[in-house]
């Protein structure tokens, strides 16, 4: 993708944004596999108790963009084909809404789906415009945003209860930066129920990126795998970011809800980035045979630094490390995808309160999560995407 004078490249993951700290390589002689899961820890079970989408007559769920327990039914935003699937809890497909095209309620390429009060929100990033829904699919509006000078970027990243709508934003000018680890200072913004500016709510640092110029005016970005990930999760009256600089999760003020921070360092360790997590990561890219050459010196030139980072994954598929329920719980994912460990999530309730570890026993995505119920995605050797029901086990 050509963007200001930019090739961006997408050679090692393909989430939020990961890089590394600066200097050259170094490694530990010894791997260390890290603390087992508290005794009183929650596990999701490696049996579906309903399987998604497997009786559709149209075609499979891919790639999926979300997905939410809205009562007794449960609705899937399916990127493939740009639509709102409602299923019943057996799984059986009910209907569908929205689809390809640029009429009303219609997307190019769905970005994520929300829940907020009693509507549905779909991002598509096709038309870079918000579609607000009722909760049964039924078309309300469209939202165009009308972004402030002097940024040229804009990405919405979740619509609070009360209507207003967290983005967060960019500038990009086309200067080149050189080479090395670079991470930029981006603000949210608040955006009123209609698009219009409202102020800005915060500012925070993106994820690491590695870049070097490319071309005559060019520069290759890329993301690699053991750097700080920044994220931001939007639900009810909160907005949690993380930025990898501490263990904590911090909440600035959003509808008049107070302005704090959950220090997790008590449950998160940050770890040393030993030889094997490397060798591991780049045996992965390669048996996966999406890396040439080209890839794979871009890979080793990519300093790497001597600590993990708290939150997100380095594992074979993009987990969030961020992601709020529908019960109003946040799960925070901490840094795992190299060696033994599973997912794990610590969750912060609805008050701030640290809550349950909860660990997977595999490479899970959690959409939502409905008592003791888990909405998930699981990939088969194939890379294909299934959507289960999974049981929480506490």
């Amino acid at each position: 993708m050509i963007r200001q004078g930019r090739r961006w490249g997408y050679g090692l993951l393909s989430f939020l944004a990961c890089s590394c700290g600066g200097g050259d390589v170094r490694v530990a002689a010894e791997r260390s596999v890290g603390d087992d899961a508290p005794a009183d820890a929650a596990y999701i079970d490696s049996v579906a108790v309903v399987r998604i989408g497997l009786r559709d007559s149209q075609a499979p769920l891919y790639p999926i963009r979300g997905g939410l327990f809205l009562g007794d039914t449960i609705v899937i935003a399916d990127g493939g084909s740009n639509t709102l699937r409602y299923y019943t809890p057996d799984g059986a497909l009910l209907r569908t809404a929205g689809g390809r095209g640029q009429g009303p309620g219609e997307f190019l390429e769905i970005d994520w789906l929300c829940l907020s009060g009693s509507h549905l929100f779909v991002f598509d990033r096709g038309q870079n415009r918000i579609v607000e829904f009722n909760l049964d699919g039924s078309f309300v509006r469209s939202i165009l945003l009308q972004l402030p000078e002097p940024f040229n970027v804009g990405v919405p990243v979740g619509v609070l209860r009360s209507g207003r709508i967290v983005v967060t934003a960019m500038k990009f000018d086309g200067r080149r930066r050189g080479t090395g680890i670079v991470r930029a200072h981006s603000p949210l913004l608040m955006f009123d129920s209609l698009g219009g500016f409202d102020r800005v709510l915060t500012t925070y640092e993106e994820s690491e990126m590695y870049v070097e110029p490319y071309g005559r005016a060019g520069e290759l970005v890329s993301r690699p795998p053991f750097g700080k990930q920044s994220a931001v999760a939007v639900a009810g009256r909160q907005v949690a970011v993380i930025d990898n600089n501490t263990a904590s999760v911090h909440f600035p003020l959003a509808d008049d809800s107070g302005s704090r921070s959950v220090d997790l360092s008590q449950h998160v360790h940050s770890r040393r980035v030993v030889r094997e997590d490397v060798r591991e990561v780049r045996e992965r890219w390669t048996a996966r045979g999406q890396a040439g050459a080209s890839s794979l010196n871009l890979f080793d030139r990519i300093p790497v630094p001597d600590l993990q980072p708290y939150f997100g994954w380095v594992g074979p598929r993009p987990l969030p490390p961020l992601r709020y329920m529908s019960d109003g719980t946040l799960w925070v994912l901490l840094f795992g995808g190299v060696g033994p460990a599973a997912p794990r999530w610590i969750t912060i309730d609805d008050v701030g309160g640290p809550g349950k570890y909860v660990v997977a026993n595999e490479e899970l995505d959690v959409l939502d999560v409905s008592g003791s119920m888990a909405l998930v995605v699981r990939w088969s050797v194939n890379e294909e995407q299934f959507v289960e029901v999974r049981k929480i086990r506490r």
